[in-house]
């Protein structure tokens, strides 16, 4: 353990942005005024916080594994400068490695293989969906800004701070690629139109096309299906 604990002490002092880390023993590494906290609950964490194991750390923090305070901003600065390489950075082994892997990648996604994983993931009948997604169908995560709303509320407000985000201008439109059944062209869309912008979303699936805001007065009159 004491190997970890040195190489992590040195780790902590090379990072841009100060971090305080509480270990399992509850002894504290870093200074106490630090605008990350982490606090690991596993030890078997540790080795991954100093061998820069981001997604595995990642995969402790959704387990309750190590508990994490601070601004979001500030933890992804943490994260990138705990990464041991870069992964936007070529891969090591040089030209040879690329190409395999370029190689790899080209015959594992052919159009009749990709078509298939979609229609297996995402062509299945609305009242699956129904069971666990709000009414609009939104397929990514909601916004709570306040404890006392409702999925449906949640999802809604989280559609409205991004028709607010993108600060759209007259005369410009956005598109809305992997817009699973659309609820944000029929949250946003109307008030685009409204300010002379239009919207586009384009759907890898068929089935979303179908979906609950197909229809007249739905708000979504047309879906391109990526196939």
């Amino acid at each position: 353990m004491n190997k970890w604990l040195r190489l992590i002490h040195d780790r902590l002092g090379a990072l841009s942005t100060p971090l305080m880390l509480q270990l399992p023993s509850g002894e504290r590494l870093g200074p106490a005024d630090a605008p990350v906290a982490l606090r690991v609950e596993d030890p078997r964490s540790l080795m991954d916080l100093a061998l820069g194991r981001i997604g595995t750390v990642g995969e402790a923090i959704v387990e309750g594994r190590i508990r994490v305070q601070g601004s979001m901003r500030e933890v992804m600065r943490v994260a990138a400068d705990l990464l041991r390489d870069n992964p936007a950075d070529a891969a090591p082994g040089g030209l040879p490695r690329r190409l395999m892997q370029r190689w790899h990648s080209a015959a594992a996604h052919t159009l009749s293989r990709d078509r298939a994983q979609i229609q297996f993931h995402y062509d299945l009948s609305d009242a699956f969906f129904a069971l666990w997604l709000d009414p609009r169908r939104v397929y990514s995560c909601a916004y709570y800004r306040s404890p006392d709303l409702n999925l449906a509320q949640a999802q809604e407000a989280k559609l409205e701070l991004i028709c607010r985000k993108l600060q759209l201008r007259p005369g410009e439109s956005f598109l809305d690629i992997g817009c699973g059944w659309g609820g944000f062209a029929v949250v946003g869309g109307p008030a685009a139109r409204r300010a002379g912008h239009g919207d586009h979303v384009v759907t890898p699936s068929a089935r979303p096309c179908a979906g609950p805001h197909r229809g007249p007065g739905a708000g979504l009159a047309r879906a391109g299906a990526a196939v």
